[in-house]
């Protein structure tokens, strides 16, 4: 099971793998633990005399060696502890880099449950691998023939028979973790499928239930579960006829040892204790075997995880970084321009076609459509979550292909539809648009959003914990929240993306007030259904399959009797059906 990408990733910690090796060569006291009591036994054995002497010197001597070797066994476990927190530490952050490079796109590239599943259970079975099996693999190598030549002096027949064999074993099993290897692919195939099929299950615990369907969804998990567990039973079953053909061949090569010792010591050729000293060195001859056999299972797993890891880290970005082009007349430019951008998200048609729009610093721009027209593809080129195909956006006078995503987004903020909140305190989510801010900047921030009068009312005020994604605030507390931390951050340019879809409609009117304030200040572009909202925008483009049918403000578009006033009158009768939150049949 050697991997070369594995090893190559292992270099990092190679200091520690060979610190272990060295300690694990503590083997050498283990011989000396032996010899210290056989010495012991055949000194009591002929001296005619038992002193307590002797004997105290025999306690010491053994007390001595069982110290250094339990000392060295912790230092072996500090040093395994050292060697995967590391490697852990080093993987998970290449695939968190990896993340943020493929941005939002992460999730169509391998999906959430399996970028879990790769970061976290796919490192966890890596840990083995490197702070046990590699380890144990070079040990392996080098124990046998350091027992070979303690033993080779007395007793040449068996150290022969007992070297050979520990060399027949390793190959033996190589040959098994062939076939294993093959079947740990499936294995940790239907293991990552299990995960996401059980990780959408408790996502959509609410709709099983809710269209009676959750006793299918049981059974369809259970099937999952069970081929899982043949998956896994294969593997177990191969591992252990490879654990009995092993065991059987050394425990045939220590009986042959053990008669060949048996026949020099009644041949005369050594002592009692050197009789003894031999037949426990032959039955420790094969310990780093059976180590390295303990540790292979749990590695194949590591190997077998390691190809989705890789898998990961190999995804490649589809943004690329463009040479910065220095250019006098584009710095004049303001805000963002759009110019001939097509955009597609796989090959099956395209989401903009050949759109060409201005959104200018200081102002309001507004964007209109039906579902699907391509309005929220529009924010996520502007935030560099992708890029276009064709044409070029530009931020201030520079091609935004030439700017790095981060530094996009210290400038540019985005809140939509349904803005994340994390598990914590309401002051945790705060700060991480501004870790130093003040309790005043907060409250205000809070007091923008109409959300102020809920935390003081809260014993444990900022400090109030919100549970597990938001879960103990209401729908419009979270958006209100998350425009709260995006106010925090004091961006130039503020893109709201339906920002009001999903909250109720007292929440609605705090944030379109909130909305109104920002604008007086900051650069705003707003995506919105409720066009009532957007009549004060500066301009407002009208969109429909991918394309900008209209252009101007809420006056001039009305006065064109088009698409937009379409639009804004639909609306409007429909909303007048509504009278006292009561639908009125008259």
């Amino acid at each position: 099971m050697i991997n070369r990408k594995l090893i190559e990733l292992a270099r990092p910690s190679g200091k520690w793998i060979f610190s272990m090796v060295f300690v694990k060569l503590a083997l050498l006291f283990t011989v000396m633990y032996i010899f210290s009591i056989t010495g012991s036994i055949q000194g009591l054995l002929y001296s005619s005399k038992l002193t307590p002497q002797l004997l105290l010197n025999a306690v010491l001597v053994m007390s001595l060696i069982a110290l250094v070797r339990f000392v060295g066994n912790l230092i072996d476990g500090e040093l395994a502890y050292k060697c995967s927190a590391d490697l852990r530490i080093d993987l998970r952050h290449k695939i968190y880099k990896k993340m943020l490079d493929l941005g939002i796109g992460y999730s169509e590239s391998m999906g959430t449950s399996n970028a879990v599943t790769a970061s976290v259970d796919g490192i966890e079975a890596l840990e083995t691998y490197f702070s046990k099996y590699l380890p144990a693999l070079i040990y392996c190598f080098i124990a046998p023939f350091i027992l070979f030549s303690r033993m080779n002096g007395a007793a040449p027949e068996a150290a022969w028979v007992l070297l050979t064999a520990s060399l027949i074993v390793l190959p033996i099993n190589q040959l098994f973790r062939k076939v294993v290897r093959l079947l740990k692919g499936e294995y940790w195939s239907k293991f990552a499928n299990l995960n996401t099929y059980y990780y959408d299950s408790l996502e959509g615990l609410n709709t099983f239930v809710l269209y009676d369907s959750d006793e299918k969804r049981r059974e369809d998990l259970s099937e999952k579960c069970w081929d899982f567990r043949n998956v896994t039973m294969k593997v177990l079953r191969l591992n252990f006829n490879s654990v009995i053909i092993s065991e059987m061949i050394i425990y045939i090569s220590s009986a042959i040892a053990i008669l060949f010792i048996s026949q020099n010591f009644v041949a005369g050729g050594f002592g009692f204790g050197r009789a003894i000293f031999l037949l426990l060195l032959a039955d420790t001859f094969f310990a780093p075997v059976r180590d390295l056999m303990s540790t292979g299972h749990s590695a194949m797993n590591g190997v077998a995880a390691a190809e989705n890891v890789f898998g990961l880290l190999k995804l490649k970005s589809k943004r690329n970084n463009l040479p910065i082009v220095e250019n006098g007349e584009n710095k004049k430019e303001d805000g963002f321009i759009l110019k001939d951008v097509s955009f597609q998200y796989n090959t099956e048609r395209k989401i903009l076609n050949n759109i060409s729009m201005t959104i200018e610093k200081g102002k309001v721009t507004a964007i209109v459509g039906q579902s699907g027209c391509g309005k929220s593809t529009i924010a996520n080129l502007l935030m560099r979550f992708y890029d276009v195909q064709e044409g070029k956006v530009s931020m201030e006078g520079q091609d935004i292909k030439t700017q790095d995503p981060q530094n996009i987004h210290e400038k540019v903020c985005i809140v939509p539809q349904n803005t994340y909140i994390f598990t914590g305190t309401i002051l945790d989510n705060l700060k991480m648009a501004k870790t130093d801010a003040t309790v005043k900047e907060m409250m205000n921030a809070l007091d923008m959003v109409n959300l102020s009068g809920f935390v003081k009312q809260q014993p444990e005020g900022l400090d109030t914990n919100v549970g597990e994604g938001g879960c103990k605030l209401s729908g419009g507390q979270k958006q209100k929240l998350g425009i709260a931390r995006a106010i925090l951050m004091n961006a130039e340019f503020y893109i709201f993306d339906e920002a009001t879809s999903n909250v109720d409609v007292e929440s609605e009117d705090d944030i379109w007030k909130c909305i109104g304030k920002l604008a007086r200040r900051n650069t705003l572009l707003v995506i919105s259904h409720r066009l009532s909202t957007i009549k004060k925008a500066d301009c407002i483009y009208v969109m429909d399959q991918g394309e900008i049918k209209e252009k101007g403000n809420h006056g001039a578009l009305m006065k064109k009797r088009g698409l937009y006033y379409f639009m804004v009158t639909e609306q409007e009768s429909l909303e007048g059906l509504y009278k006292g939150g009561e639908l009125c049949v008259s």
